[in-house]
C-alpha cells in the first residue's frame, strides 16, 4: 500500500492535537499519543519507501560493490531517522540532555556505518593516484 505526504503528515498533525487536548489532563497520556502518532506516521513513510527501496536494489546490483554501498546508505538513513525520533520524543518530555544525547549518538553511528565507504573511498584515491 503507497502512502503519500497528506496522509503521513494527517498522523502528525492528529497526534499533535490529540497530545495537546491530552496535556490538559494527563500529562503521560500526552507524551503516549505523540509517541503512538510518530510510530504510525514512521511506519507509514517505512512503508512508501519499499517501492524505491526496490529500484534501489536493482541499481545497487548493477554497480561494482554497490550492495555494501547501499546497505551503508540504509543504515546511516535509518540511524539519522530513528535518532531524530528519539531525540524529538526525549525533547517533548522535557529531557533536553537526553534529546542532545541521541542526536549525538545518532551521529557517532552513522560515522561508523560509513566507514566501509570512506574505506573504499580512500582506497580508490590511492590506487589512482599511485600512492
Amino acid at each position: 500500500m503507497n502512502m503519500d505526504i497528506p496522509v503521513l503528515l494527517s498522523f502528525a498533525v492528529t497526534g499533535a492535537v490529540t497530545a495537546a487536548i491530552l496535556k490538559k489532563y494527563r500529562q503521560e497520556y500526552a507524551v503516549a499519543a505523540g509517541i503512538a502518532a510518530a510510530a504510525a506516521a514512521m511506519g507509514a513513510a517505512v512503508e512508501a519507501f519499499i517501492p524505491a527501496l526496490t529500484l534501489l536494489r536493482q541499481l545497487a546490483a548493477a554497480v561494482p560493490n554497490g550492495t555494501e554501498y547501499l546497505s551503508c546508505l540504509l543504515k546511516c538513513a535509518g540511524t539519522a531517522l530513528l535518532s531524530e525520533l528519539a531525540s524529538a520524543i526525549c525533547a517533548d518530555c522535557g529531557e533536553t540532555a537526553l534529546a542532545k544525547t541521541a542526536l549525538t549518538a545518532g551521529k557517532v553511528a552513522v560515522l561508523i556505518f560509513a566507514l566501509p565507504i570512506f574505506t573504499d573511498l580512500v582506497s580508490t584515491a590511492f590506487s589512482v593516484t599511485g600512492l
